[in-house]
Formats: C-alpha cells, sequence, structure tokens
C-alpha cells in the first residue's frame, strides 16, 4: 500500500481507502488516520478524483463560534461609528472581550481558513485607503492581509486604534465620523461574512 499523511495530525500512515459508498451517486470513500481518526473523504465525480478534509468536533465548533462572534462584533462595530456620540465604557468592555477571544483563537481558525482559501487574494477594503494603498505599504502587510482579513477589526486593544487603523474617525473630539470608511467597512463586513459562510459549510461536510 502507499503512505498518505493526515491532514488533521500530518502523521503518515499507510492508504487504506474504505469502500465507496454509492449513496450519494458518485463514488465516495474516505482515508482514515489510524492516529488521530480523523478523516479525509475522496470522491470520484467522473472527472478526477477530489479530496475534502474532514474536521474533527473541536475544529466545527471553533468555526461555528467565530463566524458567531464575528457577526457580533460587526455589527457592535456599526453601532459605534456610525453612532453621533462616542462609546462608553459598556461598549468598550464588549469590544474588548471580543477582541481577547479573536486573539486567543486566530491561530486556530487560520489553519483552517487556509484550507479552504489557500492560494486565493483575499481583497477587502481594509488597506485600499488613500495613504494605504498597496503602492505604500509593505508586501508582508498585504499577504497577512490576505490570509486574515478580519484582524483589522479586532487585533488593536481599544476602539480609538481600531478607528485609527481603519481611519473611520474624522475627528475623535468632537465625535465625527467618516461616512465614506465606513461605507467601506460595511462593505468589508458583507465579504467577510460571506467567505466565513463559505467556510462553515466547508467544515460541516
Amino acid at each position: 500500500m502507499n503512505q498518505t499523511q493526515c491532514t488533521n495530525c500530518f502523521q503518515s500512515y499507510e492508504d487504506y481507502r474504505s469502500p465507496p459508498d454509492l449513496s450519494l451517486h458518485r463514488s465516495v470513500s474516505y482515508y482514515q488516520c489510524p492516529n488521530c481518526w480523523a478523516k479525509t473523504l475522496a470522491w470520484d465525480d467522473g472527472l478526477d478524483v477530489v479530496e475534502q478534509k474532514v474536521y474533527l468536533p473541536e475544529k466545527r465548533a471553533l468555526i461555528s463560534d467565530w463566524n458567531k462572534r464575528w457577526a457580533i462584533l460587526t455589527d457592535l462595530l456599526i453601532q459605534i461609528f456610525t453612532s453621533p456620540e462616542p462609546p462608553g465604557e459598556s461598549l468598550e468592555l464588549q469590544y474588548l472581550n471580543l477582541h481577547f477571544w479573536f486573539i486567543e483563537h486566530q491561530y486556530e481558525f487560520l489553519q483552517v481558513f487556509a484550507d479552504l482559501y489557500e492560494g486565493q487574494a483575499v481583497v477587502t477594503d481594509a488597506y485600499t485607503n488613500s495613504e494605504d494603498s498597496p503602492d505604500n505599504i509593505e508586501s508582508a502587510e498585504i499577504e497577512e492581509h490576505h490570509w486574515n482579513p478580519y484582524q483589522w477589526y479586532y487585533r488593536e486593544m481599544d476602539l480609538y486604534n481600531v478607528a485609527q487603523e481603519n481611519h473611520l474617525m474624522i475627528s475623535i473630539d468632537p465625535w465625527i465620523p467618516n461616512r465614506a470608511e465606513i461605507g467601506n467597512m460595511k462593505f468589508d463586513f458583507a465579504v467577510t461574512k460571506a467567505m466565513l459562510g463559505k467556510l462553515v459549510n466547508w467544515v460541516m461536510v
């Protein structure tokens, strides 16, 4: 038998494929790692064999949690930066709690995110402001954006720095939102939510 590498724990094992499951109207089988028991689906769609990683329950739970918290964060930021008044302590604390959760879980999230979007250029408006156009920033920062387009809205420790990072305010004192950049932020949120929807479907196979 051939050797294959597990896509979950990366251990090599003998490539034994299960009998095909014909209930899905195409030849579907899987490899199962004897070390971590993760399965990798493989199906013959009549053109080629396509492999789909099967994720363990904790990975699925992580993506589901990220999706829910991202929806909460985006709603919170829209509420804050479209308000005519600066945020109070309660909203600051809500943001800070979300900040810490995303920072704690981003490494695991990006491992799964890369499985689906590896090699694809993920472009939102987070770095396309006039002074932050791709011609004016380091290529490493562009690459970082492609691999994690979510970070621009959670990586800062406070809302003031979120506003500064994304040019969301014309002025902090007095509180004057930048309507054009808030429009860009909403576009970013639409793109990243769509990507998360695809990712959720991907891991739930």
